[in-house]
């Protein structure tokens, strides 16, 4: 092995010392570094939470969601998940997530552990975080809050739920009664209903609905309409159920399967 030229050395040191005179290289005072530090994990932790945030969002939209209602209405459980599923909000955690990771992987200390480390630990951190918002009634709050402030970008649960119901070409649609006509001649003819979320009239025509059914409806009341698409605005209906009441009798019943169960 060749030995190290102690002269060599000495040059290399005088020429470095020389260039940062020449060109009046002046290191950074301490508190600067202490400032960009503290600014980085500001800003991961900032991150941090919000990505909570984003976990919280999905774990309330997903859980708020009437699945007692997917085996009614014929959907598969990936189908329905896809209804409700909060797309948006994981897309914005992922954005959120690598940002924080970039961030932390460059703060002090933090870049001695290897980069999986990090990541794992800022996942895990925006899991429980975000669980633990949930728990808080944070999401339900945010979700309402956005729901005011941005109708027009954000999607509250309940436009979720209303939007999953109301699905004319695989028949079934819902709506409040505005108004119920008849032509004099026939006991029953058809009714108005409106969408809570799209606002618009839809004829609903019950030439082939029961007699028994055609008694639900009444003005005010939230229906599910099960049938076919007619011409444009309209809908034939077939059968007619309660909102509401379909909701809680199909809870009843998988509370008493779980019952039998045990």
């Amino acid at each position: 092995m060749s030995k190290k030229n102690p002269q060599n050395e000495t040059d290399l040191c005088t020429r470095v010392m020389d260039e940062i005179t020449q060109k009046k290289v002046a290191p950074k005072p301490r508190w600067y570094f202490t400032l960009k530090n503290l600014f980085l994990w500001a800003t991961g932790i900032g991150l941090l939470l919000v990505g909570s945030l984003s976990v919280s969002i999905i774990i309330f939209i997903i859980t708020g969601s009437p699945w007692e209602l997917r085996a009614f209405m014929g959907e598969s459980h990936l189908g329905y998940l896809m209804q409700f599923f909060p797309f948006l909000w994981l897309v914005s955690f992922i954005v959120f997530l690598m940002t924080a990771d970039f961030i932390f992987s460059r703060t002090k200390g933090t870049y001695k552990h290897s980069a999986i480390k990090v990541s794992l630990v800022i996942l895990l951190a925006s899991i429980v975080l975000g669980s633990l918002l949930h728990l808080c009634k944070v999401s339900k709050m945010t979700d309402q809050i956005l729901g005011k402030k941005a109708p027009k970008l954000y999607q509250t649960l309940e436009k979720r739920k209303n939007g999953a119901m109301h699905r004319p070409k695989k028949g079934r649609v819902m709506g409040v009664v505005q108004s119920v006509h008849t032509d004099g001649s026939v006991n029953r003819e058809h009714f108005i209903i409106v969408h809570p979320e799209k606002e618009k009239e839809l004829t609903i025509y019950t030439h082939e609905l029961p007699q028994e059914k055609y008694e639900l409806v009444q003005v005010g009341s939230k229906l599910l309409i099960i049938g076919k698409p007619a011409e444009k605005g309209a809908f034939h209906a077939h059968d007619i159920r309660n909102f509401e009441k379909i909701r809680k009798h199909i809870r009843k019943m998988l509370r008493e399967k779980k019952t039998l169960q045990y």
